[in-house]
C-alpha cells in the first residue's frame, strides 16, 4: 500500500521476507522480489512422525491456466519454489511430487 520502495521493503522485511531488487519480466527496474523460507515438513505428534506440509499450490505451475500469466516463462511468474539451498526443483522432480500428492495427499481438517 505504498509507492515508496524503502517503505515497501521495510514492511516486507518486518514480516520475515528477504528482499532483493531487480527487473520485471518486461525489463523494467524497481521490481521488488521477496523470498520466504519455511520448513516443508511438520511434526505430527498424533502420528509421531514428520509429514510434508508444503503445497504444490506454492509452485509457479499453479498459474498454468491464468490468463496473462500462463504464457510467461516460469522465471517470470509470481511464485517460484526452490530447495532450501536455493537450487531449482527440476521438472521431473516436480512431476514426481505432483503424482505423490495426487496419490497420497489429503486435506487437513480443522
Amino acid at each position: 500500500m505504498t509507492d515508496d520502495p524503502e517503505e515497501a521493503q521495510a514492511s516486507a522485511e518486518s514480516m520475515g521476507l528477504e528482499v532483493t531488487w531487480g527487473k520485471d519480466w518486461q525489463g523494467k527496474g524497481r521490481y521488488m522480489k521477496t523470498r520466504c523460507y519455511m520448513d516443508a515438513f511438520e511434526y505430527a505428534p498424533m502420528l509421531d512422525r514428520n509429514l510434508i506440509y508444503a503445497s504444490i499450490a506454492d509452485h509457479h505451475a499453479w498459474f498454468d491456466t491464468w490468463p496473462g500469466v500462463a504464457n510467461l516463462h516460469p522465471d517470470d511468474r509470481h511464485l517460484l519454489m526452490t530447495y532450501g539451498d536455493g537450487s531449482e526443483i527440476l521438472p521431473s522432480e516436480w512431476h514426481q511430487w505432483v503424482a505423490l500428492n495426487d496419490k497420497y495427499g489429503f486435506p487437513i481438517e480443522y
